[in-house]
């Protein structure tokens, strides 16, 4: 498996992980089954931060199935909002900003796809020669 699949592997399986742990599992399975077949394409990680390639290869995913993964939440992706009350989901804090958006960049920590690469560090990856094309930036 070459390092750009496994920086993308973490990305769709935390997509499918989201935070909405009160759906069905189900409902969970049917929503992934119904994911396009563009999900396992391999991105080009050739230049960008972290943000940029999550932007870029995760929204066209989505618009094909313009639902939340693991629980079936609707998503805009022309600005990112979830209708939380059509889902059922019920933040912890309620009235935070962050509880309607998806943000693409912390789907996947960076300390994870460094620990997958086993590198250690986000810091260690970026300086590995093997990785030298990859964009844990």
């Amino acid at each position: 498996m070459s390092a750009r699949s496994i920086l993308l592997l973490p990305l769709v399986c935390a997509a499918l992980l989201g935070a909405c742990a009160h759906a069905p599992q189900e409902r969970a399975h049917a929503m992934a089954a119904a994911a396009p077949a563009s999900a396992g394409a391999e991105p080009d990680f050739s230049s960008g931060g972290y943000k940029a390639h999550a932007d870029r290869h995760l929204a066209p995913i989505y618009a094909e199935t313009p639902l939340e993964l693991y629980c079936g939440c609707k998503v805009d992706f022309e600005n990112g909002s979830i209708d939380l009350e059509e889902c059922g989901y019920a933040p912890e804090t309620p009235g935070s900003p962050h509880n309607t958006k998806m943000h693409w960049e912390h789907v996947v920590p960076k300390s994870w796809v460094a620990e997958a690469l086993e590198c250690g560090s986000p810091e260690a990856c970026r300086a590995d020669p093997r990785l030298s094309d990859t964009y844990l930036r």
